[in-house]
């Protein structure tokens, strides 16, 4: 198995490039981020909770993001979702992209994949705040509906991960369900690479308002959500901090690896 995922990493690290030509510039404070050609693409500006990145083309996209947001908390949508290609992201400046708790911070579709590079940071979020019971999808990785992703490859960056609830239901049970990188409850299959950049991946239930019921982070901090795994998770370089904070006393998820409750045999 072992020599099966080197042979696999070697092989996928061989295919991508990183030529970048002229660049298209995209501001998000006035308009979506719609991407279904290949090519290069500077996006900048605040979308809060109007705008939202969408790249879905079968090629090759060139994506750089300096001082880019969209916080879609309470929201329907992905704040970043990458459908098909390959994506090159390149951080430079602050980034942030906020999800509610069904949806990816930076939702990157079985099949797809996001590589991440630069001098920047970046924060990716699915977050549980003010009216849920729990956050289902990952950070960067799979959602609620579609708990699978394609393959993360982090090589730079400061980056910040996380599926969070902040316990703001006083009274009533809440969860983290999704992974800070990798899957969303009940994934199933999905590949991280980590080879650079300064990583912090977390599942974290907030103490909040908390009186009385049950609070639980249960999805990894790099690997599956909520009883589900994925298929292979290789760090290689860089600084990682990857961990599940629960306030009061409930399961957790493996810091990396599984999530809490997986049953099956499956193991990255």
């Amino acid at each position: 198995m072992k020599r099966k995922l080197f042979t696999f990493l070697m092989a996928f690290l061989a295919t991508v490039g990183n030529a970048v030509w002229g660049q298209t510039p995209i501001d998000l404070s006035s308009q979506d981020a719609n991407i279904t050609s290949t090519g290069n693409y500077t996006i900048t500006g605040d979308g809060g909770s109007s705008h939202t990145i969408a790249v879905n083309t079968s090629g090759d996209v060139h994506i750089t993001v300096n001082n880019a947001s969209a916080n879609q908390n309470g929201g329907d949508n992905n704040a970043f979702s990458i459908e098909s290609g390959t994506v090159y992201l390149t951080l430079e400046g602050t980034n942030s992209f906020i999800s509610g708790h069904e949806h990816a911070g930076i939702y990157v579709a079985e099949g797809a994949t996001l590589i991440i590079d630069g001098e920047g940071s970046l924060t990716a979020e699915c977050a549980k705040t003010n009216g849920y019971s729990s956050s289902l999808a990952a950070g960067i990785g799979g959602s609620s509906d579609n708990p699978n992703f394609g393959t993360i490859w982090i090589k730079g960056g400061n980056i910040t991960a996380r599926s969070y609830s902040d316990g703001q239901n006083s009274g009533t049970s809440t969860h983290a369900h999704g992974a800070g990188i990798g899957g969303g409850n009940n994934s199933s299959n999905g590949t991280i690479i980590i080879t650079g950049g300064a990583v912090n991946a977390a599942c974290e239930d907030l103490d909040g308002l908390y009186t009385s019921g049950y609070y639980a982070a249960v999805g990894a901090g790099i690997g599956g959500g909520y009883q589900g795994t994925c298929d292979a998770i290789a760090i290689l370089g860089g600084t990682v901090t990857a961990y599940n904070t629960v306030s009061y006393g409930g399961n957790t998820g493996n810091n990396i690896g599984t999530g809490y409750d997986y049953s099956g045999s499956k193991h990255p």
